[in-house]
């Protein structure tokens, strides 16, 4: 926490030359500071590893997500399949057909009723959340939760949290439940509540926790993290 990177505000991951004059780690790039954690291969956990970023200066919707906080997006999507998603110059630094392809709305029964905004993002895929929870409806910025998509399917799950609420609050356990999908496309062991806390000695946990079996109903298929766009690009690469 004493230590977090502060110049510059992204370590230019993920970034789109958008005036052709050089990459311009301010102002042509997204996700902030990132690091990766790969997750033991665990029977029925249906995360494969965790994209961890740092965001300084926060990033829109603006009184959203606009203070420092830190994202932490438990990926479903494979590594490979999400190396695929193309930075360019829409959105937050996003290949606009993959901006498309992102947005694709992911189909009842498995998608959060009434979810939307805030956008897509390069090397991640689309973010959605809850436009009736804070902090888009207003309410103070604290830790929020997003769903990522992809393809129309559910590719990651993200809490956020907000750096100086944890700093200012030290909370010794912060916890709040997760809003759950009707249903799963993947049977497996999913968390019903996400916390923060803080510890004595200043270090931070961030958990979830509370998992329970949810079974993918009958005929459910499994995702299909390719679009056609994507799949041509990693074919031309490699030939």
């Amino acid at each position: 926490m004493k230590t977090l990177p502060s110049t510059p505000t992204h370590d230019g991951q993920t970034c789109f030359d958008t005036g052709g004059d050089g990459i311009d780690l301010e102002a042509d790039c997204a996700s902030g500071h990132e690091r990766t954690l790969w997750f033991p291969k665990l029977n029925g956990l249906p995360f494969q590893w965790l994209m961890f970023n740092w965001q300084k200066n926060g990033h829109g919707p603006t009184h959203v997500f606009d203070k420092p906080h830190f994202d932490l997006h438990f990926f479903i999507q494979d590594f490979s399949a999400r190396n695929q998603i193309r930075t360019g110059s829409c959105n937050l630094v996003i290949n606009c057909d993959d901006d498309a392809t992102a947005k694709k709305p992911v189909p009842a029964p498995y998608a959060p009723v009434g979810w939307g905004l805030p956008g897509a993002a390069g090397r991640m895929g689309n973010h959605i959340i809850d436009p009736n929870a804070a902090p888009a409806n207003g309410g103070a910025f604290t830790q929020a939760f997003a769903y990522g998509t992809w393809n129309g399917h559910i590719s990651f799950w993200e809490p956020v949290v907000n750096r100086d609420w944890v700093v200012s609050e030290k909370p010794a356990s912060a916890c709040q439940p997760i809003p759950q999908t009707p249903q799963v496309e993947l049977t497996g062991y999913y968390p019903e509540t996400m916390c923060t806390r803080y510890g004595s000695g200043g270090e931070m946990t961030f958990t979830f926790e509370k998992f329970v079996k949810r079974t993918a109903p009958a005929g459910a298929k499994a995702p299909v993290w390719s679009s056609k766009s994507t799949a041509e690009s990693a074919v031309r690469h490699q030939h």
